[in-house]
């Protein structure tokens, strides 16, 4: 849905307003954006995704937009595309917003926009807006056009790079399937290839964002939704009966219904024009005077076909086999000769079935058979079979069609798997997962077992050392559950950080076994682990008697986990913030006695200053873990030997914030968060990250950047060390600016540098 800006005068406020559009499917983006153009003086509406851009822009003519490049539900390329179709919107100026202009080389005029803009640090960003908005206010947009802007301010990744190019490896495949592909969400298009455009006969711009089953003759479209809603009910591909399309294409149409990660409903629709067979079909069902007439012509099509066609006389044997069925099957004409069609078919009652049909109704379309080839394997087909009549209406043979579904079928799969499984490990996925435990609910699999998993602090280590650990922690997790279990246990990935398995027909002492040996792996893993160590909160329930409430039973497993995983957590935690303290250790100065120096001068500081037990408690702390944060900034910038450039300095000033968050999360470490935060405000106002000044920091901060500056200018770190009588030179010419002036002169009383 598309929504007016918050920050936004309401429509017809200003006659002469401008008005700007934001399209991002990022929500912080989205509102980034939209604040940043009503301060511009701008009515701004902003969309989540291309479909309700296009909605929004039939009530509204921007002056300007911002696309976001890849978005669900028409991206931002066809957006723009669409957009500059249109006659209204003809004078609105088009900017394309992505982040992967580094990874890939852009022109606004392959986008049909006017201007490509970066998405880079929101500082830069802003300028970069700003700056466009300027020139398209000022009448400058002639300046501006066919500019990529802030690439710049990105560096490449090659992992969004490669992702680039296998995402566009697909898109050319499925550009040209000869297959028709379209997506609906609900109802509405949101995407088509080249195949399904030329099967329709109406231009991309006026079919996305347009009902799909307009596309259909008023007497079809009860059925078409009839059978769309089947397919979502069932969950299962329901093929229409052919239908003639507004260009008068008649077309094959499979309904597949797809269920994404976010558990959002998508159907696609795969159409493959039969407009030839048809005809093909009629031409050969006419009178035997109109066949020799017309034999030469239908002869070429036979030959040319690209499915396979058999003509059988009537006692259901080979007299005709085109080229392309001999390439399908391997059979040469003269093999097949006087062979009948079970021969080939591998099912015979299913062939026996379909023989049934033919005589009832003397016309079969696309069934679905499984052919055998001449080397043995198995081809997956659509067979079409219809009774030849001649003049009199005596039957004089059978026409048989084969299609060659493996393609078809290997793209079912595909997108079946994608349905049901977790892209992130491979492992089932939660809608699979339930689906199955519906079906185990009968009495023949007890006993039943389930077993629940959960990554104990997988939002700390998210949060501490960026999600690409959270992930790899979430792989070796699957990895280990599937070590540990049968094949016939199914294990699903039914949330961010927890896994379930179900074991049935298993009693209690096979899952506990199962529990042990995943315990055993995770200490395997640990052992081998360089990275962050994993830890698994596990619970399980066995169910040995009728009835089996399944759901009961997960509920059981799962109190059981949170029990387990409660307890991990009090102790987690601390063992966390240990290894984070030694990782702080190779990053800083607390392997050279830099801590326990900082602790000397606390105590005497704490002494002489007349603090109170529980400050002297923080102060201690402070002092241990006031650069906690660093664990999260690259080796690289902390220890560069050179000045730190502005975006590097940016960098290591967020280690303030991030040392609080982790100190947040453990209870020992709690009492001193906000003064990690400001341990590197200055007297004067000109530190980070709040600016505070005077009293309004916190005494134990004021304390601990005094002995920090102290020790570091003494001790040989990263530069020649000074001597004490220096040191105390530099801190007093702080004094008043970085540094509490009474605070520095108690402090060289205490340390007596002469």
């Amino acid at each position: 849905m598309f929504e007016p800006s918050l920050q936004s005068p309401g429509y017809g406020d200003a006659m002469q307003a401008k008005r700007a559009m934001v399209v991002d499917n990022h929500p912080v983006m989205r509102r980034f954006m939209s604040d940043f153009l009503t301060e511009k003086g701008y009515e701004v509406v902003t969309a989540p995704d291309g479909l309700s851009a296009l909605e929004a822009l039939e009530d509204c003519s921007p002056d300007i937009v911002f696309v976001d490049l890849v978005m669900p539900h028409i991206g931002g390329e066809k957006l723009c595309r669409v957009i500059r179709r249109r006659k209204s919107l003809e004078q609105c100026f088009v900017v394309v917003v992505s982040a992967i202009v580094s990874e890939k080389d852009f022109c606004p005029a392959d986008l049909e926009a006017d201007v490509i803009l970066a998405k880079g640090p929101l500082d830069k960003l802003s300028a970069n807006v700003d700056f466009i908005v300027n020139q398209v206010s000022s009448g400058r947009r002639a300046e501006l056009r066919g500019r990529v802007i802030g690439r710049d301010h990105l560096a490449e990744r090659q992992i969004s790079k490669e992702l680039i190019e296998i995402s566009g490896n697909y898109e050319l495949a499925l550009e040209h399937m000869s297959e028709g592909l379209l997506e609906t969400q609900g109802s509405k298009v949101v995407y088509l290839n080249a195949a399904a455009l030329a099967m329709i006969g109406i231009r991309e711009e006026d079919l996305l964002a347009g009902n799909f089953v307009d596309l259909f003759r008023e007497g079809d479209q009860a059925m078409v939704v009839k059978r769309m809603f089947e397919s979502l009910d069932v969950r299962r591909p329901v093929l229409l009966d052919p239908l003639v399309m507004p260009g008068g294409r008649l077309v094959s149409i499979r309904i597949l219904p797809v269920r994404k990660a976010n558990r959002e409903d998508t159907t696609l629709v795969i159409m493959r024009d039969i407009t030839v067979e048809k005809l093909a079909e009629e031409k050969l069902l006419k009178s035997q005077e109109q066949y020799k007439r017309e034999k030469n012509f239908l002869e070429n099509i036979f030959e040319s076909s690209a499915d396979a066609i058999a003509i059988l006389d009537k006692s259901g044997r080979f007299i005709r086999w085109n080229d392309q069925a001999s390439r399908l099957l391997g059979y040469s004409f003269t093999e097949m000769r006087a062979k009948r069609t079970f021969e080939i078919c591998a099912n015979r009652e299913a062939m026996k079935l379909l023989v049934a049909d033919i005589r009832r109704s003397e016309f079969v379309r696309d069934r679905e058979v499984d052919l055998k080839r001449k080397d043995g394997t198995i081809m997956p087909g659509a067979l079409s079979m219809s009774i030849l009549r001649d003049g009199s209406r005596e039957k004089i043979g059978t026409l048989a069609i084969i299609r060659d579904l493996s393609h078809w079928k290997q793209t079912e799969e595909k997108l079946r798997f994608l349905s049901f499984h977790d892209p992130l490990t491979g492992l089932y996925n939660r809608a699979y997962f339930e689906e199955e435990m519906k079906r185990l609910t009968a009495a023949r699999h007890l006993p039943m077992g389930i077993i629940v998993c959960d990554i104990n602090l997988l939002k700390f280590i998210n949060d501490t050392f960026g999600h690409q650990k959270g992930d790899a922690l979430i792989r070796a997790a699957a990895d280990i559950l599937r070590r540990s279990f049968r094949s016939s246990d199914l294990i699903a990935r039914i949330g961010g950080d927890e896994f379930a398995v179900l074991l049935p027909e298993s009693n209690r002492e096979v899952v506990e076994e199962r529990v042990h040996r995943i315990v055993e792996e995770i200490g395997n893993y640990n052992k081998e682990a360089s990275a962050q160590s994993l830890s698994l909160a596990i619970g399980c329930a066995v169910s040995e008697h009728a009835p089996l409430d399944m759901q009961m039973l997960f509920k059981e497993a799962d109190d059981n986990m949170y029990r387990e995983k409660f307890r991990e957590e009090q102790t987690g935690r601390s063992r966390i913030i240990q290894y984070l303290f030694r990782v702080l250790g190779k990053k800083d100065f607390v392997a050279e006695g830099h801590v326990e120096r900082l602790e000397d001068y606390a105590v005497k500081m704490a002494e002489e200053t007349g603090l109170s037990g529980e400050q002297f408690g923080r102060l201690r702390l402070l002092a241990r873990f006031h650069d906690l944060g660093k664990v999260a900034i690259r080796n690289d910038i902390l220890f560069k030997p050179d000045t730190l450039s502005r975006e590097e300095f940016r960098e290591v000033k967020q280690h303030c914030e991030i040392g609080r968050r982790i100190a947040l999360s453990s209870a020992e470490l709690a009492p001193v968060a906000e003064l990690i935060l400001k341990h590197h405000e200055w007297w004067n106002g000109q530190g980070y990250p709040l600016g505070l000044k005077g009293t309004e920091i916190p005494i134990e901060c004021r304390i601990i950047s005094i002995a920090d500056a102290y020790d570091i200018m003494t001790k040989k770190y990263y530069k020649e060390a000074k001597t004490p009588e220096d040191a105390a030179r530099e801190l007093r010419r702080g004094a008043g600016t970085q540094f509490d002036p009474d605070l520095v002169e108690t402090f060289l009383r205490i340390v007596d540098p002469g």
